[in-house]
């Protein structure tokens, strides 16, 4: 059942579509943020869900606690002091952080947060947020430039990068429906650096074909340098063809991208260098197997992804085939194997005892 209210989390609380998920880098065991549709939630180690920001009816505004405002908070992640979280607000085509409470307020495991069935007052939560958009018009589409000009296009999860080229948390990776895009957060500079999708020409696009908004017409409206056409074909046409749906960025400064069908290894140096770790964009199906591109392996519907152990292996969501797969790293030498899950839907559970 959908809802909205806070208090107990086996009990109390209820949730409307929540779509993801991170830990409290200061409770890390047992404490955790999410993404609620219109709201992000805090969930402290005594079970207690508080909001932190949002409100039970989607919309959009910056602000703090209950004042704030999105419309599908599909991805959500923290910074390692806990101090800020960034948010995937992919209706309203932009990314949003939040300033959280200072640290102290929050080590403590003791929630003040009340259970209501009505959208309560964000004061008893640990956990209240100043939210501010950061990049995005709000504009669907593909815009590089400054964050608050630029456009992304359903933004959906959120990566720091993790190579050691950029100073810790300082460059974010965005999987969007059209493109990976990444935001300078030390330069405040939207970029799109992989580009897919744009043999579809659809909303939010130039014509020709081009996948990139085009000039505003408007002579008091900032014009925007964009990307010239040569960059945009750098992307191999079987990655370029499916939209991303999760990200995740390794050490050695490659990124895993989900796609619908497929995972990929992105290349931010070296753009024609991507390539497909396991499935096939244009198949859909079920099976495991080799990875690599000419592999066995095959997916439908994936919608994210976890690395695990190292870089050692990674598993994925395989929604449309209803199980949970792994991937040995790199999956092009390892096969892909099915975890758990039947492939029938259900919400059926089995307990070892």
């Amino acid at each position: 059942m959908c809802g909205f209210s806070h208090g107990k989390a086996l009990t109390a609380a209820a949730f409307t579509n929540p779509e993801a998920i991170c830990v409290d880098p200061l409770n890390p065991a047992s404490a955790y943020f999410i993404g609620d549709q219109s709201s992000v939630r805090y969930c402290d180690s005594d079970g207690d869900v508080s909001l932190v920001a949002g409100h039970v009816h989607p919309g959009y505004a910056d602000g703090v606690g209950g004042r704030a405002r999105f419309n599908n908070a599909s991805g959500v992640i923290s910074t390692r002091d806990g101090r800020r979280l960034y948010v995937a607000d992919r209706l309203n085509n932009c990314v949003r952080r939040i300033e959280l409470p200072v640290p102290e307020n929050r080590h403590s495991s003791q929630s003040q947060s009340q259970s209501s069935p009505s959208p309560p007052s964000p004061s008893p939560s640990p956990c209240v947020g100043d939210v501010k958009t950061v990049a995005g018009a709000g504009q669907n589409g593909i815009r590089d430039g400054p964050g608050p000009e630029a456009f992304l296009s359903w933004p959906r999860k959120l990566v720091f990068d993790r190579s050691s080229k950029h100073p810790p948390e300082s460059v974010l990776w965005i999987a969007t429906y059209r493109t990976v895009a990444r935001y300078d957060l030390a330069t405040n500079v939207v970029t799109t650096p992989f580009f897919s999708h744009l043999k579809h020409g659809r909303g939010g696009f130039g014509s020709g074909g081009t996948g990139i908004n085009p000039p505003s017409t408007d002579p008091k409206s900032k014009q925007i340098p964009v990307p010239a056409p040569v960059v945009q074909s750098s992307l191999p046409p079987a990655l370029a063809a499916e939209p991303a749906w999760a990200i995740e960025s390794l050490d050695s400064g490659l990124l895993l991208v989900v796609m619908s069908c497929a995972v990929a290894v992105f290349n931010p140096d070296n753009f024609s260098a991507s390539y497909v770790l396991a499935g096939e964009p244009s198949d859909p199906y079920f099976g495991d197997g080799t990875g690599g591109e000419n592999g066995e392996a095959r997916f439908k519907g994936m919608r994210d992804l976890v690395v695990v152990g190292r870089e050692r292996a990674a598993y994925v969501c395989d929604m449309e085939n209803n199980r949970i797969r792994r991937m040995a790293l790199p999956a092009r030498l390892f096969p892909v194997s099915t975890v758990t899950g039947t492939g029938t839907g259900s919400s059926s559970t089995s307990v070892k005892a």
